[in-house]
């Protein structure tokens, strides 16, 4: 495993990168709010950088430190990157064992050489990361393409994930069982093709079977 310290811009550049950011910041930081952040963010180290391997792609992360505080994990969205959760890091630090990947193709994490970015090979490399670090049981912040990716992780190991992110799975049932099973039942929606179907019953099932395994 290599480390190096992880690149960061200014605090300018990454405010510009997060447009909500502050405003979430602000309502998850202690009393001090924005001003506890910006301190925060500058007085404090960076994180450090680490890479690990999956299905032989070279895969980024970094750790926010504070091994012996349990670990959580944030899942960036589609168009992100790991450094997209530098705010909520830096607010959460203290009483967690943060750690933000890059997925493949994303940040500092080597892109697919065949081209393969399926839903199985995101679920794949989460799956090695958490082993390979040994953070079960893991709880998970994601959202977007890492709220996907988790969800149907949680689904297929629930007993390695301590607690998902409430807001984003209700999120996710709210999309299930309305436009969701509306479209399974039709199935004659133009915009969605078989493939889309099937991906819906299989988040359908794993989130099902993480409820029941966990939330129960």
């Amino acid at each position: 495993m290599n480390t190096r310290p992880a690149r960061r811009g200014s605090l300018a550049a990454i405010r510009s990168t997060h447009t909500e950011a502050p405003q979430v910041a602000a309502a998850i930081a202690p009393a001090g709010g924005l001003r506890y952040l910006r301190e925060a963010m500058t007085s404090m180290p960076g994180p450090t950088s680490h890479t690990y391997y999956s299905q032989r792609l070279r895969l980024h992360y970094v750790d926010w430190g504070n091994a012996d505080k349990p670990p959580l994990l944030l899942l960036h969205g589609g168009r992100d990157h790991c450094r997209n959760w530098d705010w909520t890091a830096a607010a959460l630090r203290d009483g967690w064992h943060v750690v933000a990947p890059d997925l493949r193709g994303h940040g500092d994490s080597q892109w697919s050489p065949d081209g393969s970015y399926t839903m199985a090979g995101y679920v794949y490399d989460l799956a090695q990361l958490i082993h390979q670090q040994r953070l079960a049981p893991v709880t998970i912040i994601a959202h977007s393409l890492g709220g996907n990716i988790a969800l149907r992780y949680a689904g297929i190991y629930p007993e390695t994930v301590a607690r998902l992110d409430g807001d984003g799975i209700r999120k996710i049932q709210f999309t299930l069982t309305t436009w969701g099973r509306v479209a399974l039942a039709r199935g004659d929606l133009d915009e969605l093709r078989s493939e889309h179907l099937a991906n819906l019953r299989t988040l359908l099932d794993q989130g099902v079977r993480y409820r029941n395994a966990v939330l129960t």
